[in-house]
């Protein structure tokens, strides 16, 4: 009696521990399972401020985890970045896509700074709503498309020509699906240079100015 009795809460220990387990497996695979949204970055090496920039994106994934962001986390990395930045990023969550870096075609023009070497790997978040487009854009480095400044910014306004001819976006409120390209409001992609030009620059038409120029630039910047 005992000995059967002893059986039996071994079997439903067992059944519960393995019920359990399929349970945390599911919630796993849920958590795993790919979102419709992302937010992505771009990490590569070779600039003088690698670590500054991986502590920042570390912090920004983890602040997104902290606001339950209904979106994958995602950090296209080069083959570069070392080891355990990567582990500790896949700690945090977060998906690294691990890539090569892209060969700059521009490295010989006579304006080129080369602590641009490897922005262009920024293309690769091209990738993640349109391999298309991706494919293309190698394609147009291969043949040599014209880039004002050798690196990502002067690429994207010589492959995006008309962009600052298209319509602002703005979310639709009935939740139609757009068609077409837009431009993103300035205030999505501000950046220090805003904030230092208004506290340095007391010359309004000159600063005017400095704002168009801003403006062209972070309109084709990731």
């Amino acid at each position: 009696m005992g000995w059967s009795a002893g059986l039996w809460w071994l079997v439903a220990a067992v059944s519960v521990a393995a019920a359990a387990a399929a349970a945390e497996g599911e919630v796993a695979a849920v958590a795993a399972a790919p979102r419709r949204h992302a937010y992505a970055s771009m990490m590569y090496m070779g600039t003088p401020r690698d670590y500054e920039f991986y502590v920042a994106t570390r912090v920004m994934m983890r602040s997104l985890r902290r606001l339950s962001a209904d979106a994958d986390r995602v950090v296209i990395a080069s083959l570069d970045v070392p080891p355990l930045w990567v582990q500790a990023l896949k700690d945090d969550g977060v998906k690294v896509v691990s890539v090569e870096n892209l060969k700059n075609p521009y490295e010989k023009q006579e304006n080129f700074n080369m602590r641009f070497k490897l922005t262009l790997n920024k293309l690769y978040a091209w990738s993640l709503p349109s391999m298309d487009v991706f494919k293309n854009m190698l394609h147009e480095l291969a043949v040599g498309r014209e880039n004002p400044d050798g690196a990502d910014q002067g690429f994207l306004a010589s492959y995006f020509p008309d962009l600052l001819d298209q319509p602002m976006f703005h979310p639709p409120a009935n939740g139609t699906k757009l068609q077409g390209t837009y431009r993103l409001p300035l205030g999505y992609q501000m950046d220090a240079s805003y904030y230092c030009e208004c506290l340095y620059q007391y010359d309004y038409s000159t600063f005017s100015n400095i704002l168009l120029v801003q403006t062209n630039r972070l309109d084709f910047q990731i």
